[in-house]
């Protein structure tokens, strides 16, 4: 082989390299030109006035941050204060589900995850019926306790201020005589 083949081949090699990393460039580029379908806002909750939704056949109500149709699904947001935990909370995901169960009856769409938004990440929840099986669970144990009213022991003026049983409950209730003050 003589120089000037050697040449040639390298040129050609050059040439087909650039070839390559062009098209490669331009192909990338083509990708991100395309424009992605943009998420379309089914209800926002954070809009002054916004009403709850209501799914009437379980009786609840919610009020998610957000529910947007995405290229993946509907998804849920609940907005939270703070920076993220490892692991999503026990509470926070059934609190999810039942707002998800919410979306699906009052909006009538098929949810496909929720979101957990702290201030550092998201939080991802993909709604399964084995969630779905929990959150109903977990509905029904609540209501089954509804009756009883809480199991306190003490008065707790913070707790007690904020308490849906109070009106119920000789402990909390506003002027009530306290545990101590009954025995004694």
């Amino acid at each position: 082989m003589t120089v000037d083949v050697l040449a040639l081949i390298i040129a050609a090699a050059f040439v087909v390299a650039g070839l390559i990393v062009a098209l490669t460039t331009n192909d990338a580029r083509r990708k991100a030109d395309v424009a992605q379908p943009a998420a379309t806002t089914l209800y926002d909750g954070t809009a002054a006035g916004a009403p709850p939704l209501v799914a009437h056949t379980i009786m609840l109500q919610g009020q998610p941050d957000n529910v947007t149709r995405t290229a993946d699904g509907v998804v849920v947001t609940l907005l939270r204060k703070g920076l993220a935990p490892p692991v999503a909370t026990p509470a926070d995901v059934v609190q999810i589900a039942a707002e998800m169960i919410v979306v699906e009856e009052s909006l009538g769409v098929k949810v496909s995850r929720g979101e957990l938004r702290y201030q550092d990440r998201s939080l991802r929840i993909p709604f399964v019926p084995a969630l779905r099986a929990l959150a109903l669970q977990r509905l029904a144990d609540l209501r089954a306790c509804d009756g009883r009213g809480p199991n306190l022991t003490r008065q707790d003026p913070i707790v007690c201020r904020a308490c849906a049983y109070r009106a119920m409950c000789a402990i909390g209730r506003v002027n009530a005589p306290t545990p101590h003050s009954v025995l004694g």
